[in-house]
């Protein structure tokens, strides 16, 4: 249930139907049990986001990104994706609008 929701909110705000997104975005927050859901937190959409700004927040991002990745990947964590995902976006202060 929780990816099909986060796929109606990412098709809504593609739409730009803004109003239907953020009661869509209330909806999945309830179910997920958090207070701001980002169901577009991934690395192609950071990385589309960082392209349009600042050249060293960008390679800061990826560096981070890899390294925590491969060693993520040698400990067998679960999920290193995940884990590299939310390093990269805290090493350089990624907030999304």
């Amino acid at each position: 249930m929780e990816n099909v929701l986060a796929s109606i909110c990412k098709d809504l705000r593609l739409l730009g139907d803004e109003e239907l997104t953020q009661m869509a975005l209330q909806a999945y927050a309830a179910i997920t049990d958090v207070e701001e859901p980002y169901v577009d937190l991934s690395y192609t959409h950071i990385m589309r986001k960082l392209r349009k700004g600042d050249k060293a927040r960008q390679i800061k991002f990826q560096t981070v990104f890899k390294k925590t990745f491969e060693d993520a990947l040698y400990a067998d964590v679960e999920n290193p994706e995940s884990i590299a995902l939310i390093s990269a976006m805290a090493a350089i202060d990624y907030k999304e609008n």
